[in-house]
């Protein structure tokens, strides 16, 4: 008698990662979980980058009333129990036959597409509108164009807009709860978390998030900032070029402090730089490194 379970296909990673997200959401997530998870990340980059997407679609999904998803609705109705499998194959059988495509954004012809970059990884994508967007490391977006408004979800990472000039529809960049809107322009937005960084190198943007009053112009050489609070920070002038030197697979330091250095190596590598010395995590560093030279760059 055939071996069924070894007759059946190997689960692909979007299968893994579906596990994982509902295993996340089953109310019975524990510390071994997450040192499995870790490590389940760690075999791959693609691993990290399917786990996002299917996260966020998980979270999207939460939006819709469940009874408009038969297998949703199923699969919530399970996520107190201590039994994971079923939630998996209902999530991952949305992805199997469309209904995330379906349902992720309203109609349009870029809905419902997601970009990724693992970390140290860089992408130029051309959206349908003729927009370029490039991508910086460990970055996730998706993006939901429709009949009225072009609107990019900036999820974590960050990303530099060149829009497109022609198109009669708004376009916005939406990251923690904050609106960015062009004004026929070219402009970069970094979240941390959620903390929110934009900087514009052509033209102007205006930025609003639920405590500003009304939109805040912001033009070239500005950057102005946000976090959770969605308090707008000062508008300030800004070296551009050293900005957005990623773009160019190089990262400049200006007199930031050897912890804060440290921090933003490891966006672009898979490693933790501790800074022992509570003495040394204060001082000072300047200077221009190649992003991919992490030898070079700890050596120096």
């Amino acid at each position: 008698m055939p071996d069924r379970e070894n007759d059946s296909p190997a689960p692909t990673i979007r299968d893994q990662a579906a596990r994982w997200v509902t295993r996340l959401h089953s109310g019975d997530w524990t510390d071994e979980d997450r040192r499995r998870l870790d490590a389940w990340i760690a075999q791959d980059a693609r691993h990290r980058a399917e786990f996002d997407r299917v996260r966020l679609a998980w979270e999207r999904l939460g939006r819709f009333p469940a009874a408009a998803i038969p297998q949703m609705q199923a699969a919530r109705g399970r996520e107190t129990r201590t039994r994971i499998l079923p939630i998996a194959a209902s999530l991952a059988a949305l992805f199997v036959t469309g209904v995330l495509a379906a349902l992720w954004f309203s109609a349009g012809q870029d809905e419902g597409t997601l970009y990724s970059t693992a970390r140290g990884e860089q992408l130029s994508i051309t959206l349908a509108d003729g927009s370029l967007v490039q991508l910086n490391t460990d970055t996730l977006l998706g993006v939901d164009y429709d009949g009225r408004m072009r609107s990019i979800h900036l999820e974590k990472g960050e990303a530099l807009f060149t829009v497109a000039p022609g198109d009669e529809r708004p376009f916005q960049v939406i990251a923690a709860g904050g609106e960015i809107r062009d004004l026929g322009t070219r402009f970069s937005v970094r979240r941390e978390f959620d903390e929110v960084a934009v900087v514009v190198l052509e033209g102007a943007v205006t930025v609003k998030t639920s405590q500003s009053a009304f939109r805040r112009p912001v033009g070239v050489g500005e950057r102005i900032g946000f976090g959770p609070s969605g308090r707008l920070s000062p508008v300030e002038r800004i070296d551009v070029e050293a900005a957005t030197a990623w773009t160019n697979g190089r990262i400049v330091f200006d007199n930031v402090t050897l912890a804060e250095m440290a921090r933003q190596v490891a966006r672009y590598h898979d490693v933790r730089i501790v800074v022992e010395d509570p003495a040394s995590r204060d001082l000072r560093v300047s200077g221009t490194f190649r992003t991919d030279d992490l030898a070079g760059l700890i050596e120096t």
